[in-house]
Parts: structure tokens; C-alpha cells; sequence
């Protein structure tokens, strides 16, 4: 009985936590939308950040959104130059792309088919998974030459 109550309190406390963690998370993602439209990539990145430091409690949702938050920064980095920020850029998106395909391949699927229609909607051709692959060549690329510069 006492085994019982203490099951069910852990799993109400459970049920709590990783509402409020969902929360938390989803207001994450708006202060990263916001920074975004007042044009504060810093800030922006920043906010990932802390998001992509919770990345296994993270939703497919906010992986998701996470992925296209990564992908924007790598350009915004690459066009100003910051090879350092763009390769990080780079290579957080693919992680977080590849955690939203582990934890739920079909609802991640479904949401990069979400990001090309809306990007075609805006005159856009974004294929994440193209993307993603992409970047894994260009960061295994940086990584060879990088051991031979060292060698």
C-alpha cells in the first residue's frame, strides 16, 4: 500500500516536472523567435544555447525548431565571416537534427516536410535532411583538415 502511494506521488511529481520543463521550454523557443525579429542573432544564440544544454528533455518539437534556429545562425555566422560560430552553428544543428530523428523519426519527418512548405511558401528551398547531411560533410571535411594542419 505505502509502495503504492509513494508510486503514485513520484509519478504526479514526474508529471509536473516534465510539464513545467515543457513550459519552459516552449516560452525558450519565443524569447528565441522574438530575438530573431529584433534582429539579434547574439541573443538569439544565446537562448539556443541554453535550450541545446537540455537537449535530451528537449520535445521533437523544440528540436525541431532548434534545427532551423541552428541552421539560421549558421548562415547568419557564415555571412559575417565567423568561421568559429558558423562550424558550432553547424554542428549543433545536426545534433539536434539527429536527437529529433532517435526520439521520434515520423513526427520529425513531418516537420522538416512543415519547414520546406513553409520555406517554398516564402520562395525557399529548405530540405533539412539535405542540409543536415551536408554540414556532417563540410564539419568530418574541417575535422581531417584540421588533424593534417596539426600533424
Amino acid at each position: 500500500m505505502i509502495k503504492k502511494i509513494a508510486l503514485s506521488i513520484f509519478a504526479i511529481i514526474a508529471v509536473f516536472v516534465l510539464s513545467s520543463c515543457s513550459q519552459t521550454h516552449s516560452s525558450m523557443r519565443d524569447k528565441i523567435a522574438e530575438a530573431f525579429t529584433q534582429n539579434k542573432p547574439e541573443l538569439a544564440s544565446e537562448l539556443c544555447n541554453t535550450l541545446y544544454s537540455d537537449l535530451q528533455n528537449c520535445s521533437v518539437e523544440t528540436l525541431g525548431d532548434l534545427t532551423m534556429r541552428y541552421y539560421t545562425l549558421s548562415v547568419i555566422n557564415s555571412t559575417r565571416s565567423n568561421e568559429v560560430a558558423t562550424y558550432d552553428a553547424m554542428d549543433h544543428m545536426v545534433t539536434c537534427y539527429e536527437s529529433a530523428m532517435k526520439k521520434n523519426p515520423t513526427a520529425a519527418k513531418a516537420i522538416w516536410l512543415k519547414i520546406a512548405d513553409e520555406g517554398l511558401n516564402h520562395g525557399q528551398s529548405i530540405d533539412i535532411p539535405l542540409i543536415a547531411d551536408s554540414f556532417r560533410a563540410q564539419l568530418h571535411l574541417r575535422d581531417i583538415l584540421g588533424e593534417d594542419i596539426t600533424d
